[in-house]
């Protein structure tokens, strides 16, 4: 399993959040996780920026395996930005600054998968819950006996 987390070098803090990530990677290593770090062109349309940060981490196990292995490195990524402190706020702005969405400050991709940080805690768990039933075998539905009809139809019949 390979799990790309590109760091956007335009972010505020971007040299401080590149330091925590790689020493919070670097000790996955001591776990079997082979990582690389780099500077590479961000691919087109993933973020409005040249360059990015890419640290890859390549886990040997299957991805159902290394489900535990996503999951941590999401919440590593997460709890990074989180203790950063917040940006100065802006007033109001602008009808034209309003339209252009600013780039992510980190993108995690997992398969086909990918997830903009900062992110909420919903958004993780989604993402995990979206990688774990794609490795998931898909079950047949049980046959229902015949006669029988479920609630909803048998509530839908009736009259009003």
């Amino acid at each position: 399993m390979t799990i790309e987390v590109l760091l956007n070098r335009e972010t505020a803090d971007a040299a401080a959040i590149r330091t925590e990530l790689a020493a919070e990677f670097e000790a996955l290593e001591k776990a079997g996780v082979r990582l690389t770090i780099k500077t590479v062109p961000a691919k087109p349309g993933s973020l409005n920026i040249s360059d990015v940060v890419q640290f890859t981490l390549e886990h040997k196990e299957e991805l159902a395996a290394a489900l535990p292995f996503a999951t941590a490195i999401l919440q590593i990524v997460n709890t990074v930005l989180k203790r950063r402190p917040p940006t100065p706020t802006q007033k109001k702005p602008d009808k034209q600054s309003a339209k252009v969405k600013p780039a992510p400050a980190v993108v995690v991709n997992i398969g086909d998968r990918s997830l903009d940080f900062p992110a909420g805690d919903a958004r993780v768990k989604r993402l995990i819950s979206e990688v774990s039933s794609d490795e998931k075998p898909q079950l047949k539905p049980k046959p229902k006996a015949k006669g029988s009809t479920s609630k909803r139809t048998k509530l839908s019949t009736k009259k009003r």
